[in-house]
């Protein structure tokens, strides 16, 4: 059975990423478009948040998972998202820091959802996994088109990210 606290961990995770964008969406002294971009953001991280709470409901009982399952680096996750979080809080960010460090965060996500979609035995949770991944390849595509606007170039986390997933 997987433990409540790896669902628990996911969803912290996906409602924190969203008040953080959800923070950013209320900053006046970003541009209007950037704030939309923050908004819809914010709606879609509370979207994946309650797929995961369902999906920790509907889990199988005899639902199993491999032995290399990573909950350090879903911890390790939580941990960073939390400190981010503290720190947009008490600390104001220019537009091209909040893009920077949300496409650093969503790579980082992806690389997790990724390497845990491929744990479970439940067809329906795989599923629902990789397709957390997908929403976050989808995440990174619009906040690469903003940081490539701002710094007139790719994101190096999305080089690294893709040179990590095809090793």
């Amino acid at each position: 059975m997987i433990p409540y606290h790896f669902f628990s961990r996911c969803v912290h995770i996906e409602r924190s990423i969203g008040n953080l964008y959800h923070h950013w969406s209320q900053q006046s002294s970003y541009p209007e478009h950037r704030r939309q971009m923050w908004k819809k953001l914010s709606e879609d991280e509370e979207g994946h948040a309650l797929e995961i709470e369902l999906a920790s409901r509907l889990s199988l009982k005899d639902e199993s998972f491999s032995t290399t399952l990573s909950f350090e680096a879903l911890n390790d996750l939580c941990g960073l998202v939390d400190e981010l979080f503290e720190e947009v809080k008490n600390n104001s960010f220019s537009d091209a820091d909040a893009v920077k460090i949300a496409v650093d965060l969503e790579a980082q996500t992806t690389l997790v959802h990724a390497r845990n979609a491929l744990q479970f035995t439940s067809p329906h949770l795989k599923q629902m996994f990789q397709a957390l991944g997908h929403y976050n390849h989808s995440h990174l595509a619009s906040l690469a088109a903003a940081y490539e606007e701002l710094f007139d170039c790719s994101p190096q986390s999305l080089m690294q990210l893709s040179a990590l997933q095809q090793s």
